[in-house]
């Protein structure tokens, strides 16, 4: 259920400190731009530098999330992000201003984050209505119908590299899809991805032990989702399976079983995910793109307790950029003539 905590544009949210008696203003809302199970999402600006920031919040009483640590059933899903507190810049906080609001509920937990630029999901739309690949002349013009084999390179490597980042962590995302691999914002981080929303991500350690809840607890986007889950938990190797797909969505633009209905043909999209471990089959598509699927089969056979084979997968990127088809930090998105400035 949506609980919403929509504050009005220009509202002034002043933060308690321990260190100051006195409320201290620190970000303003400059405008609502969604919501989920979680709370709300706006739009923001930060005061000391007038920099924009994103404000999620929720209200205090909202029910806690899967994602707490099992043995504190207190911690929901914003202290969770403390476990990257020291190489992630976040500022997690709660402010009170009774006057704003009429409901009476005058206290939220909110995280003030980095303001990204478009999800990928967003990036591949453009580049199939602009159809790229026919303008930017992709050597696999039958079957590359999204973006370049470069911006998925780097994508890909980009975005294993924050899958190691958040599995040493002792992290699990479990809904990896376009939508929630975004861009950066700003010339210092426009070439950057980002993974986001860890609205349904767990711990998947305790006590140096990797944890179970159960078959038959699925989450996120089943288009995405590795075979292991029809019968196993979902495990670091899934998440790093859901990354695969993406990658080739990019790709060629759309997924092999995209046609089917995740809730009524589950058995065929398994089967169909299952077809497409051949290599051959690959090969007979983009061969370019084999490298991965060794990686996928690699992952395939990785058992649940066991970490994803980074090694291989840096190992297999670092190949596929001595393909012809790569060109040296040629990304999509930074070629003007290809228009997604207007995406940012």
């Amino acid at each position: 259920m949506h609980v919403q905590t929509r504050i009005d544009d220009g509202h002034i949210a002043c933060v308690h400190r321990r260190s100051q008696p006195e409320p201290c203003p620190m970000f303003q809302f400059m405008r609502w731009l969604g919501g989920g199970r979680f709370g709300d999402i706006h739009l923001g600006r930060r005061l000391k530098d007038a920099k924009e920031i994103v404000l999620k919040l929720k209200i205090e009483h909202v029910i806690y999330s899967i994602l707490h640590n099992r043995k504190n059933k207190k911690l929901d899903h914003f202290p969770f992000f403390h476990r990257f507190e020291h190489s992630v810049n976040l500022n997690y906080t709660e402010y009170r201003d009774g006057k704003s609001l009429d409901s009476g509920m005058d206290k939220f937990n909110f995280l003030a984050i980095e303001r990204l630029g478009p999800d990928c999901s967003k990036l591949l739309d453009h580049a199939k209505q602009q159809e790229l690949y026919k303008k930017n002349s992709h050597p696999n013009q039958e079957f590359n119908r999204g973006l370049s084999y470069t911006t998925v390179v780097e994508v890909g490597e980009q975005l294993f590299s924050a899958l190691k980042y958040m599995h040493e962590k002792e992290i699990i995302h479990r809904d990896i899809k376009p939508q929630n691999i975004l861009a950066g914002r700003g010339k210092d981080r426009i070439r950057n991805i980002f993974l986001v929303d860890f609205g349904v991500a767990k711990r998947f350690k305790e006590e140096g032990k990797f944890m179970k809840d159960g078959i038959g607890t699925r989450v996120g986007s089943a288009h995405y989702h590795s075979i292991n889950l029809m019968y196993d938990d979902a495990s670091v190797r899934d998440d790093c399976i859901s990354a695969i797909y993406v990658l080739v969505e990019l790709y060629k633009s759309k997924l092999w079983w995209e046609h089917l209905h995740p809730n009524n043909e589950d058995e065929e999209m398994c089967e169909m995910k299952t077809e497409y471990l051949d290599e051959d089959k690959w090969a007979d598509e983009f061969p370019e793109l084999v490298p991965l699927c060794k990686v996928l089969v690699e992952l395939h056979i990785t058992l649940f307790d066991e970490m994803p084979p980074y090694a291989l997968i840096k190992t297999t990127f670092d190949e596929m950029k001595t393909s012809k088809f790569y060109k040296d930090q040629q990304l999509d998105w930074l070629i003007e003539e290809n228009g997604f400035k207007k995406l940012w």
